[in-house]
């Protein structure tokens, strides 16, 4: 099934490619597929395949961020019964973490696995942390995937062929980066998630106890 949504994504994307109007299409496939469960990177790739390195990761940021908008709107209108009945421990974890880091946690929530980008930005709205937050979250955690997709499909091996010293140097600096950055985060943001799991476990002991 993920290969036919990817192929469709394609082939709508080449469709309106000469189109003036080519981001609405991209815009449009990125929000209809996410609620077909859609991968990200598999969109990302797509656009930039298409669009090019430098239009396709705007265009790909631009309906990410779109597709995370209408998430959050769906969730802040009928998120909350639903999470409150279906949620497990993590998701309702997750939707407190956002509502109480705002900015930081909408950014960092992008740069580690998590879960599903319809489901992470369901949960947002459900938190009810301020719109603004999510979205200028969204909008900073974002482009380190689509750019890091951008490097390895389109220059990463053009430029490890051209043996520039200085532009291999930028590259392993900012997987570095993106690393230390992802580890960091992951060690500070779920960390209290373990915790809180395990409190849970004890109190759970205590109490049959």
């Amino acid at each position: 099934m993920t290969d036919g949504l990817l192929s469709f994504a394609q082939s709508v994307m080449e469709t309106a490619q000469s189109s003036p109007w080519a981001v609405l299409a991209v815009v449009a496939v990125y929000v209809g597929l996410s609620f077909l469960a859609a991968p990200q990177f598999g969109l990302h790739a797509a656009s930039i395949l298409i669009f090019g390195p430098v239009v396709g990761t705007f265009y790909a940021w631009i309906a990410s961020l779109t597709g995370a908008a209408v998430h959050f709107m769906l969730g802040k209108r009928f998120g909350a019964k639903f999470l409150e009945r279906y949620g497990g421990q993590r998701s309702q974890w997750i939707s407190k973490k956002l509502a109480k880091h705002g900015v930081f946690a909408s950014a960092a929530i992008r740069l580690i696995p998590s879960g599903p980008f319809i489901v992470v930005n369901t949960l947002a709205g459900v938190s009810h942390m301020p719109f603004w937050k999510f979205l200028l979250g969204t909008a900073i955690g974002t482009p380190p995937k689509i750019i890091a997709i951008a490097l390895v499909g389109g220059g990463l091996v053009d430029l490890i062929r051209s043996q520039d010293p200085f532009s291999i140097a930028l590259i392993v600096a900012g997987v570095t980066l993106w690393l230390v950055i992802g580890w960091f985060v992951k060690s500070r943001f779920f960390a209290s998630e373990e915790r809180i799991a395990d409190d849970e476990k004890g109190e759970l002991s205590n109490e049959r106890s």
